[in-house]
């Protein structure tokens, strides 16, 4: 939008400025700035200056600045009441215009050629009459004559500045009209914009009521509301018409909250970067002046406003130079939207400071500084619940396969349970077989008619017995030490033809005993050397007789083959186990590895045991750092097959 003051020779001189060379249509405004005529302490109205013996002490003053700050004409003091005068000459006579200004402090009554146009607020030369007010000066659509004047009344007795303070104004009427309702558009779509954010973020809080950011959030939304309505220069004052009283205490009691309110949304946000102690501190401050706010006269309020300016100053630059950096740095979610947020918010702040002391020739930015404000909080609000959504995603993920897990090993432990119910109830009848062939043989052996034939029997199905019962508890020991994983491994040097012909000879006094049946027991060497390992030979030749003695078990008619082989790579030695026996279906092939678990099917009810031997055997096989595994046909023979590693350390 073109303007006439881009012009410096329309600047006024003496009261007068002369327009006649800037025609005032096209939507062109021009600015009323310059020398005007000042009557302070005087009340003059239109007629006043037609009467000719009504003596007047003519001074000047240049417009717009406070009466208060005229170093180049005059020191007036803040309290009191003026008439400012200005001749306009013109040649846009036949076209209508309007007259404005966004701030005369603090109240006026205009007249333009003897008409008036516009009071606002109540002028008086006493305190006890005069009334307040911030309207914005629009006149209604007016015709300017080629020698026109303006006259205007101010009083102001609650403010430290006082007078006409921004430029009035005269433009064309269809460019003023446009211009102030895309303003008022603007500033109610930015209010709307803040107040739908902050609705949200309060619903969200009724969602979500253990995240107490969603509600200060929706909190400082409204302060920005609030401040956005009585704290900048819009028709929407002139609509809304608050008094000046509420307009102050709104304004000063929003201002004194709304910095703490900002350090405990971050503070909610990013505890361990917010100093707490910072934060009680800045309570007990807002809290007081607050209370500084609601009861001082209103002209002492407005007097002190630099302490409220001074506390948001202090509280934006701890977070923008120490607190928000700090986060950034430690990379906490959304972090950066929150420093770009109180950036914005902070430099409109200032500009609004600057442009209230007529430092800085803008206009008030804050209610735009408080938009962006609420955006990149809302972005870092979100960067963080975006976060934590997908954290309760995974972590739902994880508890359902967790769960998954849970409930397998819930299965697994019943089953468990079950097995060692039924394992008990076998290893008490596995028990007692021997315990009462060893009592009634010893009854038997006690009879002294027994001869010695039979009493040489008589023994040796006691010792037997005894074995069996050894050996029953001796796996019960085993099975006890590998739940506790207390399983002792001692490693050494292992020749395994040393441990086939020990193992030959044990099964060789077997051979005519009912263990072996009409089933032969052969040992294969497929190695050329005399084959060493490094490991537990104890263990070792344990899991042989384990298989062995399995294997036996369960082959009436048939062969026994015990195989050791070096692999190809010489990484391991390979044992296997193979018979000619009953076999297994798939599904006990599955399982037979497992604690407990005992063959129970029609067929091998006739064949005893307690079911622990394969699943020491498989322990024992793994401490010893190999693996063991079973090929099995049912009704056609079982081999199993187990490593042990050929390259080994005696010190591991």
């Amino acid at each position: 939008m073109s303007s006439c003051e881009r012009e410096t020779n329309l600047s006024a001189k003496k009261g007068i400025i002369d327009v006649r060379n800037a025609e005032l249509k096209d939507g062109r405004i021009c600015r009323l700035n310059g020398e005007w005529e000042f009557y302070f302490g005087e009340l003059l109205e239109p007629s006043d200056f037609k009467n000719k013996n009504k003596i007047l002490k003519k001074n000047y003053i240049h417009v717009p600045n406070s009466w208060t700050n005229q170093k180049k004409y005059h020191n007036y003091p803040e309290y009191g009441y003026a008439t400012y005068r200005l001749t306009i000459m013109t040649n846009d006579t036949l076209k209508p215009v309007l007259i404005d200004n966004k701030r005369i402090f603090t109240s006026c009554k205009i007249w333009l050629n003897g008409m008036l146009l516009q009071e606002i607020g109540k002028v008086s030369k006493t305190s006890s009459e005069y009334t307040p007010d911030l309207k914005l000066l629009l006149s209604q659509p007016v015709y300017l004559k080629k020698k026109n004047e303006l006259i205007i009344q101010v009083s102001n007795y609650v403010d430290r500045k006082a007078g006409i303070i921004s430029s009035v104004r005269v433009g064309d009427y269809n460019s003023f009209y446009s211009h102030k309702i895309n303003e008022f558009i603007l500033m109610i779509s930015v209010l709307s914009i803040i107040f739908i954010i902050g609705l949200y973020h309060f619903i969200m809080f009724l969602f979500i009521k253990t995240d107490y950011s969603y509600l200060v959030f929706s909190i400082l939304a409204l302060f920005f509301i609030i401040l956005g309505l009585v704290g900048t220069d819009t028709l929407l004052k002139n609509i809304l018409s608050p008094s000046f009283n509420t307009i102050t205490r709104y304004f000063h009691s929003i201002v004194s909250l709304y910095p703490t309110f900002i350090f405990l949304f971050f503070y909610l946000l990013f505890k361990s970067e917010v100093n707490k102690k910072l934060l009680i501190i800045s309570s007990v401050i807002s809290g007081l002046l607050l209370i500084f706010s609601l009861i001082f006269p209103i002209h002492i309020v407005r007097e002190y406003v630099f302490i409220k300016v001074l506390f948001i100053l202090i509280v934006s630059l701890y977070f923008i130079f120490y607190s928000l950096p700090k986060s950034i740095l430690k990379k906490r979610q959304g972090a950066k939207w929150a420093y770009i947020g109180m950036l914005l918010l902070f430099l409109t702040n200032i500009n609004d400071i600057l442009f209230t002391l007529d430092l800085l020739k803008t206009r008030y930015l804050a209610v735009y500084g408080f938009l962006a404000y609420i955006i990149f909080q809302s972005m870092n609000i979100a960067e963080r619940f975006s976060f934590s959504y997908k954290k309760n995603r995974n972590l739902t993920e994880e508890l359902r396969i967790q769960n998954k897990e849970l409930q397998k090993a819930k299965i697994r432990a019943e089953n468990a349970d079950k097995l060692k119910s039924a394992f008990l109830a076998n290893m008490s009848h596995e028990i007692r077989t021997p315990m009462n062939a060893i009592i009634g043989f010893s009854d038997l052996l006690a009879n002294d008619k027994v001869d010695k034939d039979k009493r040489k029997r008589l023994t040796s199905y006691i010792v037997n017995s005894g074995n069996s019962l050894l050996q029953l508890i001796n796996d019960i020991i085993d099975v006890s030490k590998i739940e506790a994983d207390q399983i002792e491994i001692n490693k050494s040097e292992c020749s395994i033809n040393k441990l086939f012909e020990e193992l030959e000879l044990t099964y060789s006094e077997k051979e005519d005993s009912d263990f072996f049946r009409n089933t032969k027991l052969r040992f294969v060497k497929k190695y050329t050397d005399n084959l060493k390992l490094i490991t537990d030979e104890i263990r070792l030749k344990q899991v042989l007789i384990n298989l062995i003695d399995n294997a036996l078990k369960f082959t009436e008619n048939g062969i026994v083959e015990v195989i050791c082989e070096l692999s190809e790579n010489k990484q391991f030695v390979l044992f296997s186990v193979k018979d000619t026996g009953i076999g297994m279906t798939e599904e006990q092939k599955e399982i037979i590895f497992q604690r407990f678990i005992k063959l129970e099917n029609e067929a091998q009810k006739l064949y005893r045991g307690a079911g622990l031997g394969l699943s020491i055997s498989e322990s024992i096989i793994r401490l010893l750092g190999g693996k063991i595994w079973v090929e099995s046909e049912l009704n056609k023979g079982t081999t199993f097959y187990f490593t042990i590693p050929y390259k080994n350390d005696k010190a591991e």
